[in-house]
């Protein structure tokens, strides 16, 4: 080596470089314990920055230096496809260490946004479309791991099931019951990570979720209202999931694009029966959420025969609670118009069974 070569600098590897090298990597790294890239953590910063700029104008708070050129941003995207990054990715994100696995994931995310220049398509969307098995790789894993893996694989999900696509092989493939036991993890972070995933599964695309929903009802249903239910005999059920999957049912129960799934939920006996035993809650906070649960089975004007005789039976418990929850919420306007209403309901629905009921005559 001359002695000026020791002035130059070496130059830095482009990042179609770099998500080769990533690529490979991850290819032939074992799923066995920590791993560890050999990509340095400058280099993998870089990279991601340099990828979530490629995505300007479509990712907001993006600080850009010098805006990337296009040849390169193809040479990405090239390249990200040729080595079936996104599959390496999945496949391999859980056993990163910490900061490798934020990188990469976030790498992930910004890659299904990166317009293509030439097209300006999502051709990393569709790359995923293609290759499904990265997204259930994802699906899989999720709920197996440390905390804050399984968090960060929800966020992928996540990113993933912004496009209609993604959902759609969700939904076809009878995935989300991949969710479920997520749900129940024992971990707080996890189990709310889950059922955010879930949430935007189910409502990120209406018009592909809500007929899925309504044509499988009755497998889909009874595995949310199962985690309402006392666990174990001993009387208990756990309290944050059953407060998630409240606030989870009252959700897609509200949305108009689900009208026909609250009309066939609203009109089973059984689910009104797990509704009126979490009215009856100890938690205040878990009767007032069961409220706008509860609340649609009032308002059902078409209520079946045994719905209608089961609200009737325990209308005067069920006063009496909402008396109870309106102690505790003086402030609430609102809750005191919904209140309002299902007491007129319940009321009605007195009069009717009492005007239905047969008279007995008696004759001298």
């Amino acid at each position: 080596m001359g002695f000026l070569d020791l002035f130059k600098s070496k130059s830095k590897p482009k990042p179609s470089e770099l998500l080769k090298k990533l690529a490979i990597e991850l290819a032939e790294m074992t799923t066995k314990g920590e791993a560890t890239l050999s990509l340095s953590a400058d280099e993998l910063n870089d990279l991601e920055t340099y990828i979530a700029a490629s995505c300007a104008g479509n990712i907001a708070n993006v600080y850009i230096k010098k805006p990337p050129k296009p040849e390169e941003i193809e040479k990405c995207l090239s390249v990200a496809q040729s080595t079936n990054l996104m599959i390496h990715i999945a496949n391999r994100v859980a056993c990163l260490e910490p900061e490798a696995r934020r990188a990469t994931s976030a790498i992930w995310g910004y890659l299904l946004k990166v317009p293509q220049p030439s097209t300006n398509k999502r051709v990393m969307t569709d790359y995923l479309i293609a290759h499904s098995e990265a997204v259930k790789s994802l699906l899989s894993k999720y709920g197996k791991n440390t905390s804050s893996a399984d968090v960060i694989i929800g966020v992928m999900i996540r990113d993933a099931t912004r496009f209609p696509q993604i959902i759609e092989y969700i939904f076809k493939n009878d995935l989300v019951y991949e969710l479920f036991p997520v749900l129940t993890s024992d971990n707080f972070d996890v189990s709310t990570d889950g059922f955010q995933t879930l949430k935007d599964v189910l409502t990120n695309h209406h018009e592909i979720s809500a007929p899925w929903i309504s044509k499988n009802f009755y497998k889909f249903f009874p595995e949310c209202v199962d985690l309402l239910k006392t666990k174990g005999g001993t009387g208990k059920s756990d309290y944050v999931t059953v407060r998630q999957m409240i606030a989870l049912l009252s959700t897609i129960m509200l949305e108009r694009p689900f009208m026909e799934t609250m009309i066939q939920f609203v009109c089973h006996e059984e689910f009104l029966i797990t509704t009126l035993v979490l009215l009856g809650n100890s938690s205040k906070v878990v009767q007032y959420e069961t409220f706008h649960l509860f609340k649609i089975f009032a308002a059902n004007p078409r209520k079946p025969p045994k719905v209608a005789k089961l609200l009737n039976q325990n209308r005067d418990r069920i006063i009496k609670i909402l008396d109870q929850i309106e102690q505790d919420r003086l402030d609430d306007n609102e809750f005191k118009q919904d209140k309002n209403a299902v007491v007129a309901k319940l009321n009605a629905l007195k009069q009717q069974q009492q005007q239905a009921a047969p008279r007995i005559t008696t004759t001298k």
